[in-house]
Formats: structure tokens, C-alpha cells, sequence
């Protein structure tokens, strides 16, 4: 993807990394770190040396919401390596929420994209159960769910723990 970079602009400017002690994830086509990740205390900072959110919004190029989640979905896989939900498919967010008890889940995806989306939502293992959907939803084996949400869609799951 060619970045539209106007280096007179630091909203819209390149941050070059000469140096650092932090891990770099991703690199540009000349080597150069582009999304470096760092601990910081009990948490962890990502950079991004490129604009790339300032950019997305200055652009009517579709390929950036793709680019955008595909950058975030890496990071939260990074994060999150073993997570007890996940979502699938470009342009798409999803939020968990568990009650207090920790036996039942409300997980909401969210389609940012103009046109219709089709996804899966993962879940980690068969202990789970889905109780309710929103949208219309195929069951894909026992521990995932394909759906297809329409533009600035959105769905809602209940999902049940039900035991080991």
C-alpha cells in the first residue's frame, strides 16, 4: 500500500525510528521499523511511525479499512493470543462483555464498512453456548458462527458457559 505522506504536515508526516530497544513487529519496504511495540511499566506501548489513522481519514481509499484492521487485528492476536472469542473479517469490531458471575457473555460485532460484511466468530472451545443472535447466523461445526452483516451493521450474541 502506498502511504499518501506529506512530510510539510506532522498530522500527515512520516516519524523516523533510528534507534530503539523495542521490538519491531513490522517494517516498511526499506527496513525501516513500522509498528514497534514496547513494555512500559505492567503494560505495552505500539507505535506506529506512519500517520496511518490521519491518513485513513483524509482518504477515500477503501483499501485503508482493510489495511487499519488488518494492523489492529495483528495486534490483538499479539495480545491476545489465546482468547476465549475472536472475529473474522475486514472492517469488522467486536466487544465482550462477561456478567459478574462469569457464566454468561454478550459479544457485539460491529460492521464499520459501506457495504455488507460476511464473518465468523470464533469461539475457543465447545463450552460455550450461543443462546441468542440478532442477525441471521450459521453454526459452522461446534465452535464457530458465520454471519453477514449489512452495512454499519451490527450483532448481538448471548453466549453460555456450560461446563468443562
Amino acid at each position: 500500500m502506498q502511504f499518501p505522506l506529506n512530510n510539510t504536515n506532522p498530522e500527515f508526516g512520516y516519524c523516523p525510528v533510528l534507534e530503539t530497544s523495542a521490538k519491531v513487529i513490522m517494517e516498511d519496504k526499506s527496513g525501516s521499523p513500522f509498528l514497534i511495540e514496547h513494555s512500559v511499566g505492567k503494560g505495552t506501548v505500539y507505535f506506529c511511525t506512519f500517520p496511518i489513522e490521519m491518513l485513513a481519514l483524509s482518504s477515500h481509499d477503501e483499501q485503508w479499512k482493510y489495511t487499519l484492521s488488518r494492523i489492529y487485528r495483528s495486534i490483538y492476536q499479539t495480545v491476545y493470543s489465546n482468547p476465549l472469542f475472536s472475529i473474522e473479517g475486514d472492517g469488522l469490531e467486536m466487544g465482550v462483555w462477561k456478567n459478574y458471575d462469569g457464566n454468561f457473555y454478550k459479544v457485539i460485532i460491529i460492521n464499520h464498512s459501506w457495504d455488507e460484511t460476511p464473518g465468523i466468530l470464533y469461539i475457543r472451545n465447545k463450552t460455550f453456548k450461543i443462546d441468542y443472535c440478532s442477525s441471521e447466523c450459521e453454526l459452522i461445526g461446534t465452535n464457530r458462527c458465520g454471519i453477514s452483516l449489512g452495512r454499519k451493521g451490527v450483532c448481538i450474541f448471548d453466549i453460555q458457559y456450560i461446563g468443562k
